[in-house]
């Protein structure tokens, strides 16, 4: 509500200001994706949703999140075994370079180092 001579804060609101459309909304912004402007053809899915394996180094799946922090975002992208459930490989940086993705992997070869055909299973994201 609107009184002459009072002040407020910068970005204060209130219910009448949401309730004529000026208000409401999420407050905390969220990063997007670089996917949401591309439209890369899908490659086969392999997985066909069964994220299960019989043994170590048959199935990996990778995925991307972020973290808020004080200083901004924290991404963190990590690679698990679909046998152990175990995460063997993971990286995290300030930004969404492919790096990240490349860093968390090369993590995970090297820990593990699998022999047989592997399969790497992860979103459409433009990382990978």
């Amino acid at each position: 509500m609107y009184l002459p001579g009072v002040r407020r804060a910068p970005g204060a609101r209130d219910r009448e200001d949401e309730r004529d459309g000026a208000g409401a909304g999420n407050r905390t912004r969220t990063p997007h994706s670089a996917t949401e402007e591309l439209k890369a053809p899908a490659a086969p899915d392999l997985v066909e949703r069964s994220f299960t394996a019989e043994r170590p180094n048959q199935l990996w799946f990778a995925d991307i999140t972020y973290v808020p922090t004080w200083q901004g975002w924290l991404y963190l992208a990590a690679v698990v075994d679909a046998c152990s459930r175990c995460c063997v490989g993971w990286s995290m940086r300030d930004d969404l370079k492919a790096e990240l993705v490349y860093d968390a992997l090369g993590m995970a070869v090297t820990r593990r180092r699998p022999e047989d055909e592997l399969i790497h299973h992860s979103d459409r994201g433009s990382q990978y």
